[in-house]
């Protein structure tokens, strides 16, 4: 009965450590992933709300003109 005991325990074990390896390279994953998402949208203006000056509406990305007045934008 100990044998079965011994080889329950250790397969309980070995199914921890690779549920616990794979557990780490899901989240090294999920922010390399995030990296690149937020490093994309801040080049690209996407997921930006910006508020024009001109027309005071709002609108999305980092666009040249705003897609209500056709006031130029300037970023920094």
């Amino acid at each position: 009965m100990e044998i079965i005991y011994g080889i329950v325990g250790t397969i309980a074990l070995i199914t921890f450590f690779v549920m616990a390896a794979a557990l780490g390279n899901i989240s090294y994953a999920v922010r390399n992933t995030n990296r690149i998402i937020s490093a994309w949208s801040k080049e690209t203006g996407i997921g930006f709300i910006i508020k024009c000056k001109k027309c005071k509406k709002k609108f999305e990305g980092k666009l040249p003109k705003c897609p209500h007045c056709g006031d130029e934008k300037v970023y920094k």
